[in-house]
């Protein structure tokens, strides 16, 4: 015997509303309702730079500056990803040893952030870097289970002889990444296959350089990596002299500009801005 028509009704919508992940009060499905995303910002730390000028030389004569050094975390219904991982928690222990060039003060470990917000590096499902730097992947190898997303060359320039050599890149921060499973291309990605959180190829800092879109609910954040520094450095789309490649970075600015420009309500983080990254508030509390 077949079941009431009602009864059926009532089991596909139900069905219906658990695939969107969200139902209208009445009950009705909802499925054109965006996912909850969630988006927190953790202190990765600070780099002490003596001269301002070795971004630039429009900038001799304006002496040091502090560059805070930020990474975050998006919960979304299908997954955590985690983008950048700051300076190492170690040097966070008194006496710790840093680069000669830099003084780098971390005051916070990634570790207890992430704790305040009841995640741990195991439970982390994706990784993502800007770029490979040090001052981005300080924290990788505690995210050993993580799936790598991100730029093939990038990746490939990081575990190759050169990145030993190469400006800002320490291969022991990340060496423990070698055989985690990865989602490698040259280009874009929808991380999660809904529009909510992409990444975008910008390249010019390194080879593989790329910026984070968040879409929340009352706004886009775009994660700027290191296309920019500053925001002195975005005004004037200044180019430092030790990036990858010139003509790449500009057209990384330029492209960045454009995104932002298509997209309504959208707010660009300079995630090195000392003056933007005061202002942000830092887990535990959450972005929606």
């Amino acid at each position: 015997m077949m079941p009431p028509p009602t009864k059926v009704i009532a089991v596909l919508m139900v069905w219906l509303c658990a695939s969107a992940q969200g139902c209208t009060r009445a009950g009705s499905p909802d499925v054109t309702a965006p996912p909850v995303v969630q988006l927190y910002a953790f202190d990765g730390g600070s780099t002490f730079i003596p001269d301002k000028s070795m971004f630039h030389a429009a900038y001799a004569g304006q002496g040091a500056i502090r560059l805070p050094v930020t990474a975050f975390l998006i919960v979304h219904p299908r997954g955590t990803l985690v983008w950048d991982t700051g300076h190492s928690d170690s040097f966070a222990r008194p006496g710790a040893k840093v680069p000669d060039r830099y003084l780098i003060r971390v005051e916070k470990t990634l570790v207890e952030q992430m704790q305040t917000v009841g995640i741990t590096p195991a439970e982390v499902d994706y990784l993502a870097f800007s770029h490979w730097h040090f001052d981005h992947t300080g924290n990788a190898n505690l995210f050993t289970r993580a799936t790598i997303i991100g730029q093939r060359d990038e990746w490939e320039y990081a575990f190759s002889p050169d990145a030993e050599t190469g400006f800002g890149m320490k291969p022991d921060t990340y060496e423990a990444l070698r055989d985690n499973p990865t989602d490698l291309f040259v280009g874009d990605r929808d991380v999660f296959g809904d529009g909510t959180v992409r990444i975008v190829r910008v390249g010019g800092h390194t080879i593989g350089s790329q910026v984070l879109v968040v879409r929340l609910a009352d706004r886009v954040v775009v994660l700027s990596g290191d296309i920019y520094h500053f925001a002195g450095q975005r005004t004037h789309q200044r180019v430092p002299p030790f990036n990858h490649d010139y003509e790449q970075t500009l057209a990384g600015m330029r492209r960045v500009e454009d995104l932002l420009a298509s997209i309504t309500n959208a707010r660009l983080w300079i995630t090195h801005d000392p003056e933007q990254m005061a202002q942000l508030r830092y887990a535990p509390e959450v972005y929606r």
